[in-house]
């Protein structure tokens, strides 16, 4: 089996056990209120239309690294965890010639997210790099080596943030994996 299947592997096992449940976003399923709130229905549609667009854009870069989208292996996926929060994510992980793993994550997270809702409907885009310990004590970890956050005031805008954070993505993952490696190291 190859690395990045076992790594997707582990993932998917642990990551619909106590700590979340992940599906993947398609043309039909899954509802997206939880985390754009209700939406009419030509809304949502269009909406959907748009995330399985940028979606795609994820599929392809992983395709282009020879890595693997997500933990579904499609572009975005709904992450539900056990307390209600849910949000919109999206992952390429790729692997080096040695097999040191980097992840790009992006994620879609309602204001609501974590904390108590305020009185303004609010959104969070996060984009993250995480790469292998390259410490000369491994600890076997991935470190973070890049974040960087948007906020977005209604549900389109957010969608549209969500894009932008993917370009961003896009970008960074052209980047070689090894200038990624080396930020997480001593």
């Amino acid at each position: 089996m190859h690395a990045v299947d076992v790594l997707a592997t582990v993932r998917v096992v642990i990551g619909q056990s106590e700590f979340m449940e992940t599906v993947p976003i398609t043309a039909a399923s899954p509802g997206l209120d939880g985390v754009l709130g209700s939406l009419p229905g030509e809304d949502e549609r269009q909406i959907r239309v748009r995330l399985l667009s940028i979606g795609d854009r994820l599929v392809e870069t992983a395709r282009r690294l020879g890595g693997r989208c997500g933990w579904h292996g499609s572009g975005f996926e709904l992450h539900s965890m056990p307390s209600g929060q849910v949000s919109i994510w999206g992952s390429v992980e790729a692997l080096d010639a040695a097999g040191q793993a980097v992840a790009f994550e992006v994620e879609l997270r309602p204001g609501w997210f974590g904390k108590d809702c305020g009185h303004e409907l609010s959104w969070q885009v996060d984009l993250d790099v995480d790469a292998d310990c390259q410490q000369q004590r491994d600890c076997g970890q991935m470190h973070n080596v890049f974040e960087q956050t948007w906020s977005a005031a209604s549900a389109d805008d957010a969608i549209t943030v969500l894009g932008e954070a993917v370009s961003h993505l896009e970008r960074l993952a052209a980047q070689p994996l090894s200038g990624w490696l080396s930020k997480a190291g001593d």
